[in-house]
């Protein structure tokens, strides 16, 4: 294989990597984000309702009513 070949290949394997990693990071603290905010509204006695929009859940709406 030609090394620009290579070279163009190990670097969208890369990108396409780091993507993934960071699709990720950000489903996982969005998760932890919304299980914070549910915990916080039953200690203050409130009613959480969430609208999850969009794929992996990254768009959210959160209220808490009591």
């Amino acid at each position: 294989m030609k090394i620009n070949t290579r070279l163009f290949l190990s670097i969208g394997i890369l990108s396409l990597a780091i993507t993934i990693f960071l699709i990720g990071s950000e489903s996982y603290f969005t998760r932890q984000e919304i299980r914070a905010l549910n915990d916080g509204c039953h200690k203050v006695g409130g009613n959480p309702i969430l609208e999850v929009e969009g794929f992996l859940g990254l768009n959210y709406y959160f209220s808490c009513e009591k």
